[in-house]
């Protein structure tokens, strides 16, 4: 496709210039092209998405995958904002560039208004079902399988996925990853480098299979260094296996060709093209998505890590950070007994349990790249009701607040606040005639079975 002048100069340059330029440029380039804030859409709703919760959690129940994109939380938005090309309900790309929140959102069943907590829970939601077997779009790296190497957290494109639903529902992902890059509100997706790398026009090599398939290049070093007679006893043919450990022919009649010293050379090199373009339709689609909510071409500046952080946000949450951007509510500062015990208790708790409690309090599991994008501050108020170690915090995800009672002991706070991350995400509790509204729906029977094999 086309690409300027400028954004090819630059992406020649993208390991050398700095990244507080590149952010700079990126965001008044989106700057430009948002279609409202946040304001807008409390006011119009457009658009709007109803979502019942109840319909994922029992389909989950089934363990089978949503491959039609109906089912889970993803599909529901994936029906509702995207769909099929040829449906005709496809929601216009630009009504999604708002530089809040790109829809409204409706949970049917539950007393929830949405002043961006229940869209940032059901986005939080969403990346959790991507990673993970209620959707078949991505599996498990070969080295999670192998149980070996380096990167096993990782998840790759699924080469089975290639049927028209499917790359929509990839091209609704790409939608989804310039959406958190707008919004700032992070898509906790585990991609390995060769995925963004394709996303941010880099060159893809064999080192970024290596990196979650170690078995695979190590074998292929393998063929390469025996003998005639070690290599004739491995009964190495023509196939190679997917990322998905299917088997394929590199050529016709592969399963009856044998890999010699002659052309041990070739299979290699086929067996690694193989690799390197196993899911470029998959790729392609999320890159066709993603160009609908950011200008492709720019994403060209950065590096594939930086990628990564703009969608994915920093990993690790940084109790330094959050601290430095928090709030105290009336009677409360940071020198208050309870509030030193609450620090104390988070700067122990694991990642895990700090994204928990992110989550608890703002309906995301990751903090924001940059100071800059903290659209407001965590604020912790006091929860006035006594004796304060019979009750449980109480979170408010569309507020980034905490409600907390002023535990009289260390070990208290942590079994109370533990248990409230861990057990009370529901979003319930909302007076609003909407919140009501919403409480009203939600019943669902699953009448039909429409899953397929992917």
């Amino acid at each position: 496709g086309y690409e300027s002048f400028l954004a090819a100069s630059l992406r020649q340059l993208r390991g050398v210039i700095m990244s507080s330029v590149k952010r700079a440029l990126f965001e008044r380039v989106l700057s430009d092209s948002h279609s409202g804030d946040d304001h807008w859409m409390q006011k119009n709703k457009i658009p709007t998405v109803t979502l019942d919760r109840n319909k994922a959690s029992q389909h989950a129940k089934t363990l089978r995958p949503d491959v039609k994109g109906t089912k889970t939380v993803f599909g529901q938005l994936f029906c509702q904002l995207h769909g099929a090309q040829s449906s005709g309900s496809r929601t216009d790309a630009s009504l999604l560039r708002n530089s809040h929140r790109a829809w409204y959102t409706i949970l049917a069943g539950e007393r929830a208004d949405d002043y961006g907590g229940p869209y940032r829970d059901v986005f939080n939601q969403a990346c959790q079902e991507l990673m993970s077997s209620a959707l078949h779009l991505f599996i498990p790296c070969p080295n999670n399988v192998a149980n070996g190497g380096t990167n096993r957290e990782k998840w790759v494109l699924n080469p089975k996925a290639t049927d028209s639903i499917s790359l929509a529902m990839y091209e609704f992902v790409g939608k989804l990853m310039g959406i958190s890059m707008r919004t700032k509100n992070p898509l906790v997706v585990d991609l390995p480098s060769f995925v963004w790398k394709n996303l941010c026009n880099d060159q893809v090599s064999f080192t970024d299979v290596k990196a979650i398939d170690l078995d695979f290049a190590e074998r292929l070093n393998m063929i390469i260094k025996l003998n005639e007679t070690e290599l004739a006893e491995t009964q190495t043919k023509f196939l190679v296996q997917g990322l998905d450990g299917e088997v394929v022919e590199l050529v016709p009649g592969g399963r009856s060709t044998a890999v010699t010293v002659e052309t041990r050379s070739a299979y290699v090199e086929m067996a690694k093209l193989y690799r390197l373009h196993e899911i470029d339709r998959q790729c392609n689609a999320i890159a066709r998505g993603l160009a609908t909510q950011v200008p492709r071409n720019l994403l060209s500046v950065f590096t594939w890590n930086e990628l990564e952080l703009l969608v994915c946000g920093p990993p690790e949450v940084d109790i330094n950070v959050l601290k430095l951007n928090t709030a105290y509510g009336e009677g409360l500062s940071e020198a208050t007994f309870s509030v030193q015990l609450f620090w104390q208790v988070m700067e122990e708790f694991p990642q895990e349990a700090r994204q928990k409690y992110i989550r608890f309090v703002w309906g995301r599991s990751r903090l924001p790249f940059s100071t800059a994008d903290w659209e407001r501050k965590h604020k912790i108020n006091k929860f006035p009701k006594t004796p304060p170690d019979d009750y449980l915090p109480i979170g408010h995800t569309c507020f980034f607040t905490l409600d907390l009672p002023m535990y009289t002991s260390k070990q208290v706070c942590h079994d109370k606040l533990l248990y409230a991350v861990t057990h009370c995400i529901a979003i319930d509790a909302d007076e609003t005639t909407v919140a009501r509204q919403a409480a009203d729906g939600g019943e669902w029977v699953d009448d039909e079975d429409d899953e397929e094999q992917v």
